[in-house]
């Protein structure tokens, strides 16, 4: 933390530090997750009103202190202010804001950018869409994809067939007819929710949203890929709780 870091960023949260600072939770595409204390941005006729909102994203300055960075400049980008205007896009939003925030931290550069893209087109397609489940679903996976947790759905995790029965939680991957039997935590799946897990990380944030889906499918794929976050040790979040009680 020896050069100021001048970044694009995207505000993940703000906590008090003491009578009038606040420290700044960010995510950069340089450097993942980085904390900065903004000075005086709890007073009211601060700078910082207006900019260091959550899903706000930033060109920021940052410069180096003993233990943190301190915002020295910050330029508005975009504020997602959509996001606040819909009460299940606010739990949603606020859902993937604690997820990144959890994040293990990051050291590839390249991860950092992809992940920071993942981060914007998911806020992007948050503030118009309303088919928040299949968004997250598709949020999620990307997420595990870039951290090299992604489940196997290409064939079945266990004997490589591609006559494809459920999805095995123990395994981490789909199943075929003959290795599903073998399982114990494992379910079984129709034909449509399989190809669903197999395309679902290919598609872009737009076209997941719109993919053909019930209410009981969402459901489930969000379950399966939830357990498989999970089960690889990933943080839990406890707005998770929320967004499971939305409809």
């Amino acid at each position: 933390m020896s050069e100021a870091l001048k970044t694009r960023a995207l505000v993940l949260f703000r906590r008090p530090l003491g009578e009038a600072d606040e420290i700044i939770g960010l995510f950069s595409p340089r450097r993942g997750r980085v904390d900065a204390v903004a000075r005086g941005s709890k007073k009211i006729s601060s700078a910082w009103v207006g900019k260091v909102e959550p899903f706000a994203e930033l060109n920021a300055m940052l410069t180096p202190g003993r233990q943190l960075y301190y915002l020295s400049q910050a330029e508005m980008l975009h504020s997602f202010r959509g996001i606040y205007q819909n009460y299940g896009r606010l739990c949603w939003g606020s859902f993937f804001l604690e997820l990144w925030s959890a994040l293990p931290q990051i050291e590839d550069t390249a991860e950092c950018e992809e992940v920071y893209g993942l981060i914007l087109r998911t806020l992007q397609t948050l503030e118009s869409s309303k088919r928040f489940r299949l968004l997250g679903c598709w949020s999620e996976w990307n997420l595990l994809r870039i951290l090299g947790q992604q489940p196997f759905t290409s064939s079945c995790v266990r004997c490589g067939s591609n006559f494809l029965a459920g999805y095995s939680y123990t395994d981490g991957g789909v199943l075929c007819d003959s290795c599903i039997i073998k399982t114990v935590q494992a379910v079984y799946l129709p034909r449509r929710m399989l190809i669903m897990l197999q395309r679902l990380p290919f598609l872009t944030s737009d076209r997941a949203v719109v993919a053909e889906a019930d209410a009981t499918e969402m459901r489930r794929l969000e379950e399966i890929v939830w357990r498989h976050w999970c089960a690889c040790g990933l943080p839990l979040v406890r707005a998770r709780n929320m967004v499971n009680d939305l409809p």
